[in-house]
């Protein structure tokens, strides 16, 4: 497994592993009409949104030895002064 910090390209493979992740891993915790409205696209349009505000944002995703993506950890910077930060997302 490989490790790198993710780059535009890689948001649409980010946006499957959340929403697939988001369906299979909340069924029965909450309301099936929310699942069923998320969507790729959508995903997509926030990870790019995302990656362009302020406070440094970031992801690092996880790529399999096949090259897929399989998982990613998001977050921004809140502190740079004391290595600050806010994790908002692990997904594997």
């Amino acid at each position: 497994m490989k490790i790198k910090k993710a780059s535009e390209e890689d948001v649409i493979g980010i946006a499957r592993i959340y929403v697939d992740c988001w369906k299979t891993t909340y069924h029965g915790l909450v309301p099936q009409s929310y699942l069923d409205g998320l969507s790729y696209e959508d995903a997509e349009k926030n990870g790019f949104n995302f990656l362009n505000t302020e406070n440094e944002p970031f992801i690092f995703i996880a790529i399999s030895e096949k090259g897929n993506i399989v998982g990613f950890a998001s977050g921004n910077s809140i502190d740079d002064e004391n290595f600050g930060g806010e994790l908002q997302a692990f997904i594997y």
